[in-house]
């Protein structure tokens, strides 16, 4: 071979040879800014999904009490003081009002009124309802100081601006009103429940009333005379005034004690599907009644009763599951969570501060045309219940039919329990808010489609509008 073309031959192999070099060169750089994309690709996910979902990494730590110490049981200043200042910040460092600037105007002298208060010598009991009138001021049904309750009046009657209409009770005239109960004007024990207990709105604290108005406990912190038995005055028919004495039943008696009811039971009426959904506990009893429904619902009933009446909450998974076995799909609650140390050792999550939000979204609701359904309510039902009710009347599912929850739509929940050093009261306190799906909605009261008055059964109500 010539030198020319050997030149041309080694000039050709090294152009070759650079191009290859150059494109695996080129290759390996690409695989390489790959691999670290990759590699960033990974905190960079962790620190979005930190920052927006809320995360159930962290093993959680169940809530387990101490014995109750007894109510006349006698805490020192310092152990009152100490139990106050871990209360407040307890509710400070968890509940969603104080990160969302959104507690009530009372709030601020609550708390001062409460810690003015704790620095003495006091009882449990004391600090019991210094601890509960605090809370109150809040106005979350879900954040309270657990009362026992010992004994109570075996009356039925329903709060009516500053008396109680009876309804049945004892010696107790029914259709009349009790102006006293042990000495203390009614208005005057109103006042005192107001004072202790939180209520969202007109319906809860009128529930309030008419409860807590037979409660032993209650009526001694109005202060009314609860020595068996307590006197009661009621204006006659002739507007004369009358007194009768009944005595308490205790809750500990041995003709109280019984079996709770079953959190769901399903039957046929008819047509008709019918689940008396009084609780909504996620257990065998429930799985079991739900998959009876389910089976009706397949097997063509196409007319459903969920008797929510009574039901005081629970999981709302319950409620998701009985949507889900009719083939329907609710709107979406806005959601607020705010992570805290409690959060995170009673839930698992792995932020200790800051919060997570959802929009409320009201075109997620897929109703299905096939079923015609009810779901039953009443001034008990609350929590997990009532957002079943408002994700069906929201999202067009079905008809609400009965009276108006004590709940607010618009509410605070999903609670965490916590149990204070010294005194040991225990208590718990909301951690999420939630904003009903249709914003244009009443944010404070489930009001039914169909309101059904006091007397009448909304269940025949409800299976009358079912055409049975």
């Amino acid at each position: 071979m010539s030198n020319r073309k050997r030149l041309l031959a080694e000039s050709s192999y090294n152009a070759e040879a650079y191009v290859v070099a150059r494109s695996s060169k080129r290759r390996w750089r690409i695989a390489g800014i790959v691999l670290l994309l990759l590699v960033l690709s990974v905190p960079a996910r962790v620190v979005y999904y930190y920052f927006t979902d809320p995360l159930f990494t962290v093993p959680t730590k169940p809530f387990t009490a101490l014995e109750a110490l007894a109510e006349d049981h006698v805490l020192s200043a310092g152990e009152v003081a100490a139990d106050a200042a871990q209360l407040v910040s307890l509710i400070e460092s968890s509940h969603p009002a104080v990160s969302l600037h959104a507690v009530p105007g009372g709030y601020a002298d609550a708390k001062a009124r409460f810690l003015d208060a704790t620095g003495v010598d006091m009882t449990v009991s004391a600090f019991r309802f210094l601890a509960m009138e605090y809370l109150a001021a809040l106005g979350d049904g879900h954040t309270g100081i657990r009362l026992p309750i010992t004994a109570f009046l075996p009356v039925r009657w329903k709060a009516a601006e500053e008396t109680l209409l009876i309804l049945d009770g004892e010696s107790l005239p029914t259709g009349q009103v009790v102006t006293h109960i042990g000495g203390m004007p009614v208005a005057e024990v109103f006042a005192a429940i107001d004072r202790l207990l939180p209520y969202e709105n007109e319906f809860g604290r009128a529930r309030n009333h008419a409860v807590q108005a037979t409660t032993k406990e209650v009526l001694e912190y109005a202060g009314a005379d609860t020595r068996a038995p307590v006197a009661h005055a009621y204006r006659q028919s002739d507007g004369q005034l009358a007194e009768t004495s009944i005595p308490f039943v205790y809750i500990d008696s041995d003709e109280d004690a019984g079996e709770d009811e079953p959190s769901l039971a399903f039957e046929m009426i008819g047509d008709v599907a019918y689940l008396d959904f009084n609780q909504c506990k996620y257990d065998d009893t429930f799985t079991q009644a739900k998959r009876a429904f389910a089976d009706a619902v397949r097997d063509g009933a196409r007319k459903v009763i969920i008797d929510a009446r009574g039901n005081p909450g629970g999981t709302t998974a319950t409620c998701t599951a009985l949507l889900d076995a009719m083939s329907m799909e609710a709107p979406l609650y806005g959601l607020y969570v705010r992570f805290s140390p409690l959060a995170r050792e009673r839930n698992g999550h792995l932020r200790t501060s800051g919060s997570y939000e959802e929009s409320p979204d009201i075109t997620t609701a897929r109703a299905n045309p096939e079923i015609t359904l009810a779901v039953l309510t009443d001034v008990r039902t609350y929590s997990a219940a009532t957002v079943l009710g408002v994700r069906v009347q929201d999202g067009k599912l079905g008809v609400v039919i009965g009276q108006t929850s004590a709940n607010s739509p618009n509410c605070y929940g999903d609670i965490l329990y916590f149990q204070l050093d010294h005194s040991r009261l225990t208590g718990y306190v909301s951690y999420k808010r939630m904003l009903r799906p249709d914003t244009q909605a009443d944010p404070r009261a489930l009001t039914p489609d169909i309101p059904v008055e006091d007397g009448v059964d909304s269940l025949e109500v409800a299976l009358a509008y079912l055409g049975k």
